[in-house]
């Protein structure tokens, strides 16, 4: 597979615009990531069989090795993806470049995807599961109340280690059902908050849909704003979603004006 050229390739960022690296723009924490991975993969065996290197390969190791190899070709496919994405755009990423960028064949590239939006949806959906392991090992644990502000904490850490995919999915310009977003990753947990205040008579059941939309809304647009701004750290992007959720808008932004009725917090005059 020529993994010294893959990796100078890869670690050469050869595609993207000098400028965007340079302001930080693409930040490829997340090929980087693809990349251990198939390190990791290069080097495992299965101790309970005896297949460790210098030894005679025990019982399966044929189809162990395949399955490796296949999983070292699908990370190096991934990190070649995200790069040739973050630097071209999807809709003017080819396969071609995507390969070279892998120092694969076109051909071993169609053995895996059939094109580049399934590679694209894979990719999207292996950070989306990452994202709900990692917010759910933060919030499962906890009780319903006060397991939101960490929920959102976690969703903003995890997403900010994959601003490049996350961008890519949020820019625009992609296929129809191809684009998705960190927020749901959040989505089980949100479910459950909500539910736990449902169950403690602090929402109505009929409210739940609504709020779950508009949730999800405001996390979206916070993980965007995360992947477009490199200097943007997760917990300030935290600090400030909590603080709309919480306390919302100034009520002079929402009265109504003479004859009307403000909608805001403290609009009873308490």
């Amino acid at each position: 597979m020529g993994g010294g050229r893959n990796g100078a390739r890869l670690g050469a960022g050869r595609l993207m615009r000098p400028d965007r690296i340079a302001a930080g723009a693409v930040d490829m924490s997340g090929a980087a990531s693809y990349r251990a991975n198939l390190n990791m993969t290069s080097y495992s065996y299965n101790k309970a069989s005896g297949d460790r290197p210098g030894t005679e390969p025990g019982p399966g190791a044929a189809p162990r090795r395949s399955q490796q190899r296949r999983e070292r070709t699908r990370a190096a496919l991934f990190a070649a993806g995200l790069e040739v994405f973050a630097a071209r755009g999807f809709q003017d990423a080819s396969v071609a470049a995507i390969t070279e960028t892998a120092d694969l064949g076109v051909g071993t590239f169609y053995l895996h995807f059939p094109d580049k939006i399934s590679l694209l949806q894979a990719m999207l959906a292996e950070g989306i599961t990452q994202v709900r392991l990692e917010v759910g090992a933060a919030t499962d644990p906890l009780p319903e109340r006060g397991a939101f502000s960490v929920l959102v904490r976690a969703l903003f850490r995890s997403a900010a280690e994959r601003r490049t995919l996350f961008r890519v999915a949020l820019a625009g310009g992609l296929p129809p059902g191809v684009a998705a977003t960190a927020a749901q990753g959040a989505a089980p947990g949100v479910a459950r908050v909500l539910r736990g205040a449902v169950d403690r008579g602090e929402l109505s059941p009929a409210e739940v849909p609504l709020l779950v939309r508009l949730i999800a809304g405001t996390l979206n647009q916070a993980v965007l704003w995360l992947a477009d701004d490199p200097s943007a750290g997760p917990d300030a992007v935290a600090d400030a979603t909590l603080r709309l959720l919480t306390g919302g808008l100034p009520r002079s932004l929402l009265d109504e004006g003479p004859g009307g009725r403000a909608v805001g917090p403290g609009a009873d005059g308490g």
